[in-house]
């Protein structure tokens, strides 16, 4: 039996097909509509995916399907953008030794307890297995390394 709305972790270098990964499950996943890149670096292997800050996605209310990104410096600000407006979407947080550390903070807690009850599927990147933090071992259903 599938699991619903699974926390996905992806550990590998740059290169390595993470990315790719992600949007192959996507692709075969017809509940998955909708996808949002996360990202702290404004990476340019996203650039030709539509970019909104934090305070436009809040305001964005048609987004039905496709692939969007986030960029902002400010991780509080993009989780409750995402709290605010983000359902029935795959999140994939990219670089997200940037996003999520050793020190989980209860607003990415709460995201992940919610995941499930709002229709999301977190995808989170991590470029080295050392990057990966501790506390994130338990709610992941998946690793792929």
């Amino acid at each position: 039996m599938a699991i619903t709305n699974p926390i996905i972790v992806m550990i590998g270098r740059r290169g390595t097909g993470k990315t790719t990964a992600a949007l192959n499950i996507q692709n075969a996943s017809p509940s998955i509509q909708k996808t949002i890149f996360v990202d702290t670096s404004d990476h340019p292997d996203y650039s030709h995916i539509q970019a909104f800050k934090p305070d436009e996605l809040r305001r964005v209310r048609k987004w039905t399907r496709g692939t969007i990104r986030m960029f902002s410096y400010d991780v509080k600000d993009m989780f409750d953008a995402i709290d605010h407006s983000v359902r029935n979407s795959m999140v994939v947080f990219e670089d997200s030794a940037n996003i999520v550390n050793a020190n989980m903070q209860s607003y990415i807690l709460k995201f992940i307890s919610d995941s499930k009850q709002r229709n999301i599927t977190p995808v989170f990147m991590y470029h080295h297995p050392n990057f990966f933090p501790p506390k994130l071992w338990g709610h992941a259903d998946y690793i792929r390394i």
